[in-house]
């Protein structure tokens, strides 16, 4: 009993007044965490789809990749385009930039292009 004489008005007013803060605090965390995973899952699709991603994605799907392994004269291994297959793909389905690359792709170049929006889920997954 004596406790609460002790206790004034204006200390209930403060904690009432703490206790909606810390509450109106937690609600904007959370909603800051969805904005997070939104905005993660916007830059994966506006960096996974982008025209490089697409080509190579559609020259795997039509198996016209052939995977060259690194000689003695060569630093990186790469993907050799089979000119036959792209020949007969229809008009605007391959950049003309891939037939100036003596119809060649760095595997490096894949692993940015492909693999690496993966390897970032992978890492986001993890995070959660």
């Amino acid at each position: 009993m004596v406790i609460i004489c002790c206790i004034s008005f204006k200390d209930i007013l403060t904690l009432i007044i703490g206790i909606v803060g810390l509450s109106i605090a937690l609600i904007q965390l959370s909603n800051l965490n969805k904005n997070r995973k939104a905005d993660f899952i916007h830059r994966f699709k506006k960096d996974s789809f982008n025209d490089i991603a697409r080509q190579i994605t559609f020259l795997i799907d039509f198996d016209a990749l052939t995977f060259i392994e690194p000689q003695s004269d060569q630093e990186y291994p790469y993907f050799k385009i089979n000119k036959d297959k792209l020949d007969k793909m229809p008009e605007g389905f391959v950049f003309e930039s891939f037939k100036g690359s003596n119809y060649a792709i760095d595997a490096l170049k894949i692993d940015d292009h492909i693999l690496g929006h993966f390897e970032d889920i992978g890492f986001f997954e993890k995070e959660e």
